[in-house]
């Protein structure tokens, strides 16, 4: 079994998905974890930190915080996404060699 006592390691989208399962394992191997979430901080047994990284700086700040939780960090787990949402224009044209008619 995997032992990171001691380890401080932060989960940037670790509050849902793929990232709070990560967030979760990483707790349970003993690890000291810091969950960034964008909108809710979810439910991991892990310190919460809320930033919006589609904002310049966001994640420079994030880390300071991070890093002052317990004067460092041994680990940072890229997990974040950003997803626009988008619509699809009505009445757009299909290209011509496109079999939609």
């Amino acid at each position: 079994m995997l032992d990171l006592t001691g380890k401080v390691i932060l989960v940037t989208g670790g509050s849902r998905g793929i990232g709070a399962a990560t967030a979760r394992t990483l707790a349970g191997a003993g690890a000291q974890v810091i969950v960034h979430y964008g909108r809710g901080a979810g439910e991991a047994r892990a310190t919460p930190l809320g930033a919006d990284l589609s904002r310049p700086g966001a994640a420079t700040e994030l880390f300071r915080e991070a890093v002052a939780w317990r004067g460092r960090l041994d680990v940072v787990v890229n997990n974040a996404g950003i997803a626009p949402t988008v619509t699809v224009a009505v009445g757009v044209a299909e290209p011509e060699d496109s079999p939609v008619r």
